[in-house]
């Protein structure tokens, strides 16, 4: 649904299936640099040099990097300017002649999707022994 915020035309048909616009709200950037570093401090890297810490992030499987964070590090969309750009509320998608998304006027169809247990994921978040 981000890229729908794009100025443009990213595509002329897309399938939106599951999750939730707003369940997760996209952040701004300094609430990501601060994620940043407490999952550098919960990975054991804060003393490493910067090439090191790439390379330990870009070789350790995605799995063991994700089981090492705690649940106060947010996983959410930054607000970058470039595909987030703005978070519009319920009102401005409603709104016939609000300019969003964007993609209103360049995405020729949208066929939405509908998942009874979308939120399913969130139990294992909570609880990984699930």
């Amino acid at each position: 649904m981000y890229h729908l915020n794009s100025t443009h035309p990213l595509f002329t048909r897309a399938i939106v299936m599951s999750g939730n616009y707003f369940l997760i709200p996209p952040l701004p950037l300094s609430t990501h640099e601060g994620n940043y570093k407490k999952a550098i401090v919960a990975l054991g890297l804060a003393d490493v040099p910067a090439d090191e810490r790439i390379r330990a992030l870009m070789e350790t499987p995605a799995h063991e990097l994700a089981s090492c964070l705690p649940p106060s590090i947010i996983a959410a969309p930054a607000i970058d300017g470039d595909i987030v750009v703005e978070y519009p509320t319920f009102q401005d998608l409603a709104n016939p002649n609000s300019h969003q998304p964007k993609g209103k006027f360049w995405c020729q169809e949208l066929l939405i999707g509908d998942s009874q247990m979308d939120v399913s994921f969130l139990a294992l978040l909570n609880n990984p022994s699930v």
